[in-house]
């Protein structure tokens, strides 16, 4: 920061590429803060021309430390116990849906944000959960596993516990 209390950003060797879009949803930007507390953002020509097409707005700036993205055991116990699990209970009232709309479902609910649209008006959109770290993806677990029991009345195990469900072993 300046004198004036302003944060200053310097140009990093970074790739400047990230998703923009036109209705003033701010990229995600990485950095870095070095050892004599400065800080520095990756992708600065991007974050300035987002600056200068938001001018004049009020904004909500989140910082937080980047962690380890979801892993691919959390993924894995993920797509073959907690979606099928939910899609079988779904299903269990005469609906019929996949585990891929079971999972649109689960980020709508539980992995959404929402969207100005103008006019002091909000969507709540989806966000995929591929950029989750890893207490992020369990904490979206945790949620769905709560859903699961007291909606769904369904008992969804934990990774780590070992169980025997009888229903889900194939019978010759």
């Amino acid at each position: 920061m300046d004198a004036n209390g302003v944060l200053l950003l310097r140009t990093t060797t970074k790739s400047n590429r990230c998703n923009t879009n036109t209705r003033g949803i701010m990229p995600d930007f990485g950095g870095h803060i070095d050892n004599n507390n400065k800080l520095t953002v990756y992708k600065q020509p991007v974050l300035a021309e987002w600056i200068k097409k938001n001018s004049g707005k009020d904004i909500v700036l989140s910082v937080k430390v980047k962690r380890k993205q979801r892993s691919t055991p959390q993924n894995g116990y993920y797509w073959s116990v907690v979606v099928p699990m939910v899609t079988e209970a779904i299903n269990s009232y005469g609906n019929e849906y996949s585990n891929d709309d079971t999972h649109e479902y689960l980020k709508s609910r539980f992995n959404s944000k929402d969207v100005e649209v103008g006019d002091g008006n909000y969507l709540q959109l989806p966000m995929s959960t591929s950029g989750l770290d890893t207490a992020e993806f369990a904490g979206y677990i945790d949620q769905i596993q709560q859903f699961a029991s007291m909606v769904l009345g369904v008992y969804i195990p934990s990774p780590n516990e070992q169980l025997t469900i009888d229903h889900y072993l194939k019978q010759p």
